[in-house]
């Protein structure tokens, strides 16, 4: 594990002194972590982000932003579908509550 000036850790895999391959990314200023692929420094695969307020979000990454197929599941039990295209949501579909 590697701990960053600003207080950040990071458990995982390096190539070129970039986070590459499977590893997690824990920001300790706004507690969120993300645990899933890393590609050249950013985030590219697949993964998962964990907040703070409980709000999770599983799926597909590119460059850093969400981009694909996604699930974001809030502390309320209902859950949200996602299509992402970069920055923008592309479309999403509110669910049923989690069972």
């Amino acid at each position: 594990m590697e701990t960053f000036p600003n207080g950040d850790e990071y458990t995982g895999v390096y190539k070129n002194n970039k986070f590459h391959g499977e590893g997690i990314l824990e920001n300790k200023r706004i507690s969120h972590k993300y645990e899933g692929e890393f590609k050249a420094g950013l985030k590219e695969g697949t993964g998962t982000e964990k907040y703070k307020n409980g709000t999770i979000y599983v799926g597909e990454f590119k460059k850093n932003m969400r981009n694909g197929k996604g699930k974001l599941s809030k502390l309320d039990g209902f859950f949200f579908l996602f299509f992402y295209l970069h920055k923008n949501n592309f479309s999403s579909k509110k669910l049923r509550k989690n069972l």
